[in-house]
C-alpha cells in the first residue's frame, strides 16, 4: 500500500514533554521529548503530518457501550492515524495496533511533605524508654542506701523526692555526715548532673529542629489514608491506570480508586493548573517521569516522589486497526533505540527544567521558631501542678484549723 502523504497524529499535549506551538503563520512546531522524536521520525519517513487535539484531553478508557474516549476513541473512529507515547495494555490492543515498545515507566504517586511539628511528648524523645527506666530504677536504688546510711532517720518518700529533686539542679538537703557517705553523695550529684545537662541539650535540638514524619511510603498506606479522610488522592482521567487499579489483585488499589472515583479527583493534565488541587494533603498518581517534571513546578521540598510502584507500563507508537506501513514505523524505532535518542531525549529534556526553574535536588536543613502550641502540654501540666499544690495546701490548712 502506498505511503501516505499526509499523516493524522493525536496528541494530548503536556509541558516539557508534547508541546505545541502554533506560529503567526499556522504552523505548528512540537517540543519536549515526545515531540522531538516526533520530528525524528518524520525526518526518517519523510512525511508530513497534522496534529489533532481530542476534545476531552484523555488518552482513553473503554465506555460501557464499547466505544473509546480521547486518543484511542479518536483511532477507533478513524479520526486519527496514529498516536505517539501510550501505554500498552491488554484492553487497548482491541481498538488498536501498537509499534514495539521504546521505553517503559513506573506507574507511582507524588505524596506532599509532612510538615515538621513538635510533639505533645517532645520532653520524652530525648532519652530512649530504657533510659526512663534505669533513671526511675536508680532513683529508687539510691533511695534506699541513702536511707541505709541515715539509719532510716528520714521516711522513704522524704529522702527519694530529696534524690529526684538533684536531678532538676536543686540543692540536697540530706545531713550526711560519714565519709563514705559523702563520696557516694558526690558521685550520686556528678552522675544526676550529666543526666541533667545531657536532656536539657538534646531537648534543646529537638525543640529547635523538630520531628520530621515521614511522607507515605507505600500504595497501601495511601489507600489507608485517603479511606480515612486524611488525604487526598488524583489520577489522570482516561489514564490506563483508572483501570488497571480496578483489576489489582490486592484489595487496597480497588479501595483506592473507588474512593477517588466517588469524590471525582480526576485531573486532565499536570501542568500549572493541576497545582491548584494541591491544597491541604494530596497525593498524585502517575508515571515517574511525568510526575518528577510536575514536581519541578512545585514549591522545593513540598512534595516526595513514592519509592513504591504499582506497576510498570511499556509506552508505544498506537496505530488505528487498518493503518499501513506499520512495518516501516517499527524499523524506525528500531533504529532509533540503536542509537540511544529516546533517552537522551529525556534526559536534554530534564536538564533543561532543572536549569529553568533553578531548583536543585537538595534538601535544606529547616530550623523551628519555638512557638505557645509547641509548650502547651508543659504548660498543661505545670497548671495540673499548680492546681494540685494549691488543693493541697487549702487541705492542710483547713486540717490544721481543724486541730485547734
Amino acid at each position: 500500500m502506498k505511503f501516505p502523504e499526509i499523516i493524522q497524529i493525536g496528541a494530548v499535549p503536556l509541558k516539557n514533554l508534547l508541546e505545541i506551538i502554533r506560529d503567526e503563520n499556522g504552523n505548528v512546531q512540537l517540543g519536549g521529548n515526545i515531540g522531538r522524536l516526533i520530528h525524528l521520525v518524520t525526518s526518517e519517513l519523510r512525511f508530513k503530518y497534522k496534529i489533532k487535539i481530542p476534545l476531552d484531553n484523555e488518552f482513553g478508557t473503554r465506555g460501557p457501550d464499547g466505544n473509546w474516549t480521547g486518543l484511542l476513541g479518536m483511532l477507533q473512529r478513524k479520526e486519527a492515524d496514529m498516536v505517539f507515547s501510550i501505554a500498552v495494555t491488554e484492553e487497548r490492543t482491541e481498538v488498536a495496533d501498537f509499534s514495539q515498545p521504546y521505553t517503559f515507566d513506573a506507574a507511582t504517586f507524588l505524596v506532599k511533605r509532612p510538615i515538621p511539628e513538635i510533639q505533645n511528648t517532645f520532653f520524652f524523645k530525648p532519652f530512649h524508654l530504657n533510659i526512663w527506666v534505669g533513671i526511675f530504677v536508680v532513683l529508687l536504688c539510691g533511695t534506699m542506701v541513702t536511707n541505709y546510711f541515715l539509719n532510716s532517720k528520714w521516711n522513704f518518700l522524704k529522702t527519694f523526692l530529696d534524690l529526684y529533686g538533684s536531678i532538676l539542679e536543686q540543692p540536697l538537703t540530706i545531713p550526711v555526715k560519714s565519709y563514705i557517705a559523702k563520696i557516694a553523695i558526690s558521685f550520686w550529684l556528678l552522675s544526676m548532673f550529666v543526666i541533667s545537662r545531657g536532656y536539657s541539650t538534646t531537648l534543646l535540638s529537638f525543640l529547635t529542629v523538630p520531628y520530621q514524619p515521614q511522607p507515605i511510603g507505600t500504595f497501601e498506606e495511601l489507600s489507608a489514608f485517603v479511606k480515612k479522610g486524611k488525604y487526598k488522592c488524583f489520577v489522570q482521567k482516561g489514564n490506563s491506570l483508572v483501570s488497571l487499579l480496578h483489576k489489582a489483585e490486592q484489595k487496597h488499589p480497588r479501595t483506592l480508586i473507588e474512593t477517588i472515583e466517588k469524590n471525582n479527583w480526576f485531573y486532565n493534565r499536570l501542568d500549572v493548573n493541576a497545582t491548584e488541587l494541591l491544597e491541604g494533603n494530596t497525593a498524585m498518581i502517575g508515571s515517574r517521569y511525568p510526575l518528577k517534571v510536575f514536581q519541578a513546578l512545585l514549591k522545593p521540598n513540598s512534595y516526595v516522589m513514592s519509592g513504591d510502584v504499582f506497576t510498570v507500563r511499556n509506552f508505544a507508537m498506537a496505530f488505528r486497526k487498518d493503518f499501513c506501513c506499520k512495518k516501516r514505523f517499527n524499523a524506525a524505532i528500531s533504529r532509533i533505540l540503536s542509537g540511544g535518542l529516546i533517552e537522551k531525549f529525556r534526559t536534554d529534556a530534564w536538564n533543561n527544567i532543572v536549569i529553568r526553574s533553578r531548583k536543585a535536588d537538595y534538601q535544606t536543613q529547616r530550623h523551628h521558631q519555638i512557638k505557645l502550641k509547641d509548650i502547651s502540654a508543659l504548660l498543661l501540666m505545670l497548671s495540673v501542678g499548680y492546681a494540685l499544690s494549691f488543693f493541697v495546701l487549702v487541705c492542710e490548712i483547713v486540717f490544721f484549723h481543724s486541730r485547734k
